[in-house]
């Protein structure tokens, strides 16, 4: 048996394969941390809402922080600020731990495999900060009797969407935290770049336009992404003809980030393939919450056929609409 774990910046999920189903968990990528308060314990008992308890603090974890954050008028905290994880933040590791260890049940038998993303990490890389994230995740999943293999997302994308073309492809993964695009033969990565710029890009420069500001009880001010997320996921205008301000600059943030992850997908597939002659036509497939914008497949085609890339697509398509297509590679 086997399981899979999708840590994603804006939401983490498991996929486990029991008895011939799949069985899927998920919770949002936050916490939140307030004042250890009587009246605060009272109300969360009261609702009956799991917290724990650390150094005079409370901390809420996932969907219950984003639930509560508005009511107790304190900012949710990220557990993957701008995709990494806080170097000298003891309560976001304590809190990411706890969060995989709430998703990943205990394995069926010793050695079993868990296949993992990492938002913004290459499976290979070894810049040192990065291989630090990657270590200290593979060891929390590790101590859940797991053995943990890291693969990229845009990898796993081609591996649940391809099967009928053996596993071959082109995956461009449009995440929160970050890009990745791939190229796949046979099951095997050939190629892969990652670029730090995605969903979350889009909403800070959606919510520095608006000026959309708001302030905790000390009254210090943030920035949020998250009304600008809502806003973004309102949209139901195709972004090839917008029609407000607010959705034109959404078309031009969307389309410059495109066309950043294509340039940089053709020069690196370019170097480790060659030309177009290399290989047969491939089929590209799109994932990620990002390219579920309307229009964003549109833009997507008109850019790559713009771009003159150094492979040929055979047919360029959407991934699955489920937010686990890629656990369900992994």
């Amino acid at each position: 048996m086997s399981a899979a774990l999708d840590l994603g910046t804006s939401r983490l999920r498991s996929l486990r394969h029991e008895n011939d189903r799949l069985l899927a968990r998920g919770c949002r990528s936050e916490y939140l941390v307030m004042e250890e308060l009587p009246a605060v314990r009272r109300v969360l008992d009261l609702a009956k809402v799991a917290y724990a308890r650390c150094e005079g603090a409370v901390m809420l974890l996932g969907d219950c922080a984003g639930e509560y954050a508005s009511i107790f008028g304190v900012p949710c905290h990220p557990v993957f600020p701008q995709g990494r994880i806080p170097r000298n933040d003891p309560p976001a590791r304590q809190a990411l731990a706890a969060m995989i260890e709430g998703l990943l049940p205990d394995p069926s038998e010793p050695g079993e495999i868990c296949c993992m993303t990492i938002s913004g990490i290459a499976a290979n890389d070894e810049g040192t900060p990065r291989q630090k994230r990657r270590e200290f995740l593979s060891q929390v999943v590790a101590l859940r009797g797991y053995v943990p293999v890291v693969v990229n997302a845009s990898t796993a994308l081609v591996l649940a969407e391809s099967g009928d073309e053996s596993f071959s492809g082109m995956g461009f993964d449009f995440g929160a935290g970050s890009c990745s695009a791939s190229l796949v033969h046979r099951g095997e990565e050939v190629a892969h770049v990652s670029v730090p710029a995605a969903g979350d890009w889009i909403h800070l420069e959606l919510a520095r336009r608006a000026w959309e500001f708001c302030w905790d009880r000390a009254r210090n001010r943030h920035l949020p992404p998250r009304q600008a997320a809502i806003w973004k996921e309102s949209v139901a205008e195709s972004l090839v003809e917008p029609s407000g301000e607010r959705e034109k600059f959404l078309s031009e943030l969307v389309r410059e980030l495109i066309a950043h992850v294509i340039r940089s997908a053709g020069a690196e597939f370019a170097k480790r393939v060659g030309g177009a002659e290399a290989l047969r036509p491939l089929p590209v497939v799109i994932g990620g919450g990002t390219s579920r914008l309307p229009g964003f497949q549109a833009i997507f085609k008109q850019i790559w056929s713009e771009s003159q890339f150094p492979l040929k697509a055979a047919v360029i398509r959407p991934g699955s609409e489920s937010e686990y297509a890629v656990a369900r590679g992994c």
